[in-house]
């Protein structure tokens, strides 16, 4: 009985150690960096915007708001876009890792969320990927095209500290997409903007570990928490919405005015950050 209540004791400490690691886990935030793309028309560059979304993903309010208040701008309300497929240039693909198969990110049904962003700003939508050429393609005006550019993977940090046979552990990675939305006119396929946007997700774990002797018995495990934000769903799920929203705010300068400073600190760089002529 007492070995029993010894061994008891010893699990109870080791869960609440774990659920305190658990709370201390660590975060990692990617930084921003920038890359020269010049356009036919508009911005002579494009600049990588940090672009570090809440961690609750729906709504992503301030987009919604921003794609509203172009809206309401009037600006685009008789102007017709195309959409094409979305398209992943990243060459790279998951078909081992635990959970997951196929592509890391997900392709031509990307498209979807430019269409319901530029139906949000007031557009005009006609999605090329779903019924394909339009018949009538006098009337289109804009066409906007999505690529996600590259996709990495970093573990900037990894802990396992065990004293007397019982510590925390910690790990803590990040994957990081970057995607364009580029917008061009239909008909003479000259570009007219672009918005590179590069997206974080996070992945943390925090917990305690155990491997020591009670008495004559052998106690190990560990207990973990983990805090993973979703690869595909996060880096498509408001952050096209902001590409979108940046293009039309630079192609118009009425709709930047009234609404650009909503999102403001998404888009601009910090002050660190020299653009690459």
């Amino acid at each position: 009985m007492m070995r029993n209540s010894k061994i008891a004791r010893l699990l109870s400490m080791v869960m609440l150690v774990g659920a305190g690691g658990a709370l201390a886990g660590c975060q990692t935030t990617a930084g921003t960096t920038a890359g020269p793309m010049v356009a036919d028309e508009g911005s002579p560059s494009v600049l990588v915007s940090r672009a570090s979304m809440p961690k609750t993903v729906r709504p992503y309010q301030r987009v919604d708001s921003v794609l509203k208040c172009i809206a309401g701008t009037r600006q685009y309300r008789n102007s017709t876009f195309i959409v094409g497929n979305f398209v992943d240039s990243t060459g790279k693909f998951n078909a081992v890792s635990p959970g997951t198969s196929g592509a890391f990110l997900p392709k031509e049904g990307t498209s979807t969320f430019i269409t319901a962003a530029l139906r949000r700003a007031g557009a005009e939508v006609i999605p090329n990927y779903a019924v394909g050429s339009p018949n009538d393609p006098a009337n289109i005006r804009y066409q906007v095209s999505g690529f996600f550019n590259t996709l990495d993977f970093g573990t900037p940090f990894q802990a396992d500290l065990q004293v007397a046979g019982v510590g925390p552990t910690a790990n803590s990675s990040w994957a990081q997409p970057t995607l364009t939305i580029q917008l061009d006119n239909f008909q003479t396929k000259r570009n007219i903007e672009l918005s590179q946007i590069e997206r974080p997700i996070t992945y943390n774990q925090g917990g305690v570990g155990a491997n020591r002797l009670v008495g004559a018995t052998l106690v190990t495990g560990n207990i973990a928490v983990q805090d993973q934000q979703r690869l595909q769903f996060e880096s498509v799920n408001g952050t096209i919405g902001l590409g979108v929203a940046d293009v039309l705010m630079k192609h118009s300068p009425v709709a930047a005015a009234a609404c650009r400073g909503q999102i403001a600190d998404l888009l601009d760089p910090p002050q660190d950050v020299a653009e690459v002529q």
